[in-house]
């Protein structure tokens, strides 16, 4: 549309971001791609997660739809695999996928209500439902639409996300109580 610069490299600058900001705040982050040359299936990726123990997975995309109009930050969440039920019920899982998205949410200004993104639930994506961990496809916003496209592609936004992310991981951690809130 405006800047025409692929997902994966969108993907990537944000995911860097997030990664700096998280070991900003004291986390042990492990990335599953830090090249754009390099590829794991969903699986491998997964597997990448669970050897390095982690609490947390985020899969990081920028979606696409025919309707250009479309904006909005989406989570989606797994609903039925024995992984997934493992990890938390169906209840748990929105919740928590709620608290990773209005955290974006808050970071980049939208307002708190369903018109600017939603928490999704299914089994559609593999990488959600082979994940042994808390696991979210996270849909930053639409290359498709004009604004969205520009937006993603702006260090200080892209930030924003990252920001929003970390504070998303943050607010999880809290509520399953694997940290103390600070003050």
């Amino acid at each position: 549309k405006v800047t025409m610069r692929k997902e994966s490299i969108v993907v990537m600058e944000i995911s860097e971001k997030l990664r700096n900001e998280l070991i900003r705040q004291g986390a042990t982050v492990v990335m599953t791609r830090e090249a754009q040359d390099v590829f794991h299936t969903n699986m491998e990726r997964c597997q990448i997660a669970e050897d390095a123990g982690a609490f947390i997975m985020l899969r990081l995309h920028a979606d696409m739809w025919e309707n250009t109009a479309k904006r909005a930050i989406s989570v989606y969440t797994p609903l039925n695999s024995d992984y997934a039920k493992a990890v938390a019920d169906k209840k748990t899982y929105e919740e928590m996928g709620w608290l990773m998205l209005d955290s974006m949410k808050r970071a980049v200004g939208y307002r708190l209500d369903t018109t600017t993104g939603y928490v999704h639930q299914g089994d559609g994506f593999v990488g959600n439902n082979w994940a042994k961990m808390i696991c979210f496809l996270i849909e930053m916003g639409f290359l498709s639409n004009v604004q969205d496209e520009h937006l993603l592609s702006q260090p200080v936004y892209q930030q924003w996300l990252a920001e929003g992310m970390a504070q998303g991981v943050y607010e999880i951690a809290v509520y399953r109580g694997l940290i103390e809130p600070t003050e």
